[in-house]
């Protein structure tokens, strides 16, 4: 359930959508603020309680979807054969060893090397030369 009602906006459209709400909000307190009769007061009022509630959820969703964007990470090994290490330097013994178009998923940056973490749950440190990201940007 969590990940189709987040699936249905990116985390930018999310946020969009909470700007709306906030607009829907301001406008509605403005009716409120000038309306004469009380029905129609009762009426901006809700409206705006309905719109701050909605503002809220939006912005929680927006702020879910893009830690869930900055925790996935894929990227693909570019040398022919690596051995990936258990820690972070070249004296390190070797955990397994990977081959070319491989993908796996970086879960963190240390100097020169990157952590790793392949589908299987495995993880594993290589030189950052050896792997290329698909989000680089």
């Amino acid at each position: 359930f969590y990940k189709q009602v987040t699936g249905v906006l990116s985390f930018d459209g999310w946020s969009y959508l909470a700007v709306v709400f906030v607009l829907l909000f301001v406008l509605s307190y403005i009716l409120f603020y000038y309306l004469r009769l009380s029905t129609h007061k009762r009426i901006a009022f809700v409206s705006s309680l309905v719109a701050i509630t909605l503002t809220v959820i939006s912005l929680v969703i927006a702020f879910l979807r893009y830690q869930d964007f900055m925790e996935d990470q894929p990227a693909i090994i570019f040398d022919q054969e690596v051995n990936v290490k258990t820690e972070p330097n070249d004296r390190s013994d070797v955990a397994f060893t990977l081959h070319e178009g491989t993908k796996v998923n970086v879960l963190e940056e240390f100097d020169t090397w990157k952590k790793i973490e392949l589908t299987d749950g495995q993880t594993g440190w290589l030189l950052s030369e050896s792997v290329k990201e698909l989000k680089d940007f």
